[in-house]
């Protein structure tokens, strides 16, 4: 049923390449994608993230046409790690148009790292990177998002300090909590008042 769905829409949907687990970016035209309500999904559907631009699909192709100083500073991430000097306006332009590779990343960030921040306003890695962790038996590693649209920052960011604490991720808190007074503010009790112990 979903296929007939798919030609009448003229075939302008694209499922994009994988990024990791069962997570799979789509892009199209905002009137095709109703149809995707109608899909069967096995262990999920699709979501609308609200992005205001195209990714992993042909939406991406005008991004080619314009000037490429307008998009200098980054792109297309390898599953290997890179120095800074190649993130120039080819490698973004390379991961908007192509898939990125979130899972071949996070196996071997999983040989050497504690932890797993996602940030970003929509936190939809999680789930694959949580999966990709479990495949590779490091499941029990911690994993948070800092941002979520609609919250706010700071708020967030502290609810993420003790989700990961949560998880098993130990930290002083050194930098973030430099500087900051101990305070209370708490009414004394008669067992915090020195002398009636």
């Amino acid at each position: 049923m979903h296929g007939r769905r798919y030609r009448r829409g003229g075939g302008r949907l694209r499922r994009g390449p994988g990024g990791g687990g069962d997570l799979r970016p789509s892009a199209s035209d905002r009137l095709r994608v109703p149809f995707l309500r109608h899909r069967p999904c096995r262990g999920g559907g699709a979501v609308r993230t609200g992005r205001d631009h195209a990714s992993a699909g042909y939406r991406a192709l005008p991004l080619h046409r314009r000037p490429r100083a307008a998009v200098a500073g980054g792109g297309r991430a390898p599953a290997s790690p890179l120095d800074g000097t190649s993130l120039d306006a080819d490698y973004w332009y390379r991961n908007l148009r192509h898939g990125v590779l979130l899972e071949p990343v996070v196996r071997r960030l999983a040989e050497a790292s504690g932890a797993f921040v996602e940030v970003g306003p929509h936190p939809v890695l999680s789930v694959p990177m949580r999966e990709t962790l479990e495949s590779v038996g490091a499941g029990d590693r911690p994993l948070v998002h800092t941002l979520q649209r609609d919250q706010d920052p700071g708020d967030r960011f502290l609810a993420a300090l003790a989700e990961a604490h949560c998880q098993g991720w130990r930290s002083t808190g050194g930098a973030f909590w430099a500087g900051a007074a101990a305070t209370s503010t708490c009414p004394p009790t008669p067992s915090s008042v020195a002398g009636t112990g």
